[in-house]
């Protein structure tokens, strides 16, 4: 009897100390940076420059807004697969916003999710001429 109380003992807290984690860790606010450019006809935008994304509770997709100093911008949105227990993955589309309002879908992008790091990193492709193949982007939890 003494054994199973000092059982109860330590299994009491660890449950409440799981039960309180999230669920799912990725879950909240992302945000970042990124380099490369891509040349549609007539300008030069700057993709993921600076970005910020969000994954909702049911933590299915990752979708947010990018920027960047050239007042340039546009959306993203990726479906979220889980490769290990510690790493995830969002593939997708972004989109630019031209100068006539429209929002054109513009590139590819996949984003790697390091949960226990709290940071990602990933690559984005345009359909638009560049001066590298393959640009970069980079980021951390913030929520």
């Amino acid at each position: 009897m003494r054994y199973v109380k000092i059982l109860l003992l330590i299994l009491i807290p660890v449950a409440f100390c799981i039960a309180a984690s999230p669920i799912n860790p990725l879950v909240g606010t992302w945000a970042g940076e990124g380099r490369g450019d891509a040349h549609p006809p007539g300008t030069t935008i700057y993709p993921w420059q600076y970005w910020k994304g969000e994954i909702p509770n049911d933590g299915r997709t990752f979708r947010g807004e990018w920027r960047d100093e050239k007042r340039n911008h546009g959306e993203f949105k990726g479906e979220i697969v889980w490769i290990s227990l510690t790493t995830a993955t969002a593939k997708g589309e972004w989109t630019w916003d031209n100068p006539h309002g429209v929002s054109v879908v513009a590139g590819k992008f996949k984003m790697t999710f390091y949960v226990y790091d709290k940071k990602c990193k990933g690559e984005w492709t345009s359909i638009y001429p560049s001066s590298s193949a393959v640009g970069a982007m980079w980021g951390r939890k913030v929520d």
